[in-house]
């Protein structure tokens, strides 16, 4: 994606920048994007130089100068050509920069990136450089930025969604039915610039490398399912925790007992398709599929919440203080405290209190 100095992402950078210039602590590492110019070792050096241009930083600052990284006393400067990362978890206060020619693998990294391509700019600062009008606005708005506080410009669910990868709140968000953010979040995550180590591994042990079909279009397939027809399909339950957590390595019973014992979802089941508005490409010709429906959790929830209220009162209701446990129906069913409330008041499960 190209971007100019006037975009949020842009201004992303400049305030990532700004801080670590004023030795401000950042929270996200900053991955820059780029092209290569002339070869690995060359393409390094020559954002080295960017950097230091920007930073202004004076010989003496440098603590340290190899093939593959460059630091000061207020960052360090990573490069890499593959979808490899160094181990960088004995670096988690220090501001950190990433520069890549992919998308990386970033399952072992436990802050947020904000990530910046730079790949349509000509980074060299020589006279070729200087002659691009757009060059010349990127340098003169990155080195005059550090010189006035940057204010973090407050970006919509869209920009966090290019701008950063970062875990999803999975849990928060399911239990608000929040499926459309879900499946928003998901389609821009596949349809990043893609790489072979991050597929293979969101692929794993699911039915979308058996198909026919191309992968990302089942899996935008069954986004719509998710989202209009509120129906969880087991293969897509997989990659949605695994891109949801950046747990690619996690197993199919972990993720099954996440969805039913934490979720409150209880075991997927044999759903027949054919009251379904939109179905799947593959599942066309199918009867019936593995899939969680979530058209009716909430009388499911209702249910649960009534067995445990009726449970409780049997066994304590003899109790003089008998109280009913709203917090073990809400941990259980994810009701919210509004709803249990009634349930308890309710003739049937009030008589006798």
């Amino acid at each position: 994606m190209f971007i100019t100095p006037y975009d949020n992402s842009f201004k992303l950078c400049e305030h990532w920048l700004a801080n670590a210039k004023n030795n401000l602590l950042n929270e996200e590492i900053l991955n820059l994007q780029v092209e290569s110019h002339g070869g690995l070792p060359r393409t390094f050096q020559i954002v080295k130089t960017l950097i230091r241009t920007i930073m202004k930083e004076q010989q003496e600052e440098i603590l340290e100068d190899s093939d593959n990284c460059f630091a000061t006393r207020l960052y360090s400067v990573y490069f890499t050509w593959t979808v490899n990362i160094p181990n960088l978890k004995y670096e988690q206060n220090r501001n950190i920069i990433l520069v890549t020619f992919h998308v990386p693998d970033f399952l072992e990294i436990y802050r947020p990136i904000l990530c910046v391509s730079l790949k349509s700019y000509f980074l060299d600062l020589n006279s070729r450089f200087r002659k691009d009008p757009l060059n010349e606005e990127l340098l003169n708005n990155l080195v005059n930025c550090l010189t006035c506080d940057i204010a973090k410009p407050e970006l919509s669910d869209q920009e966090q969604l290019i701008s950063y990868i970062k875990k999803l709140p999975l849990l928060e968000l399911m239990i608000n039915k929040e499926y459309q953010k879900i499946g928003h979040y998901i389609n821009e995550a596949i349809l990043r610039e893609p790489y072979h180590l991050m597929f293979s591994k969101l692929l794993r042990d699911t039915e979308y490398l058996s198909t026919i079909y191309h992968f990302k279009n089942l899996i935008l397939d069954d986004i719509k399912m998710f989202v209009n027809e509120k129906v969880l399909l087991d293969r897509f339950s997989i990659i949605l925790y695994r891109l949801s957590f950046l747990e690619f390595d996690k197993d199919i019973s972990a993720i099954t007992k996440f969805f039913s014992q934490k979720l409150a979802l209880g075991e997927s089941e044999n759903l027949y398709l054919n009251n379904l508005n939109f179905i799947s490409r593959d599942l066309n010709s199918a009867s019936s599929c593995n899939a969680y429906d979530l058209r009716y959790l909430e009388s499911k929830q209702i249910a649960k919440a009534q067995e445990i209220i009726q449970n409780q009162k049997k066994r304590y209701g003899a109790e003089s203080k008998f109280e009913v446990d709203r917090e073990v129906i809400h941990e259980a069913t994810y009701l919210s405290y509004e709803k249990i409330e009634k349930l308890i008041n309710t003739k049937e499960f009030s008589h006798g209190r």
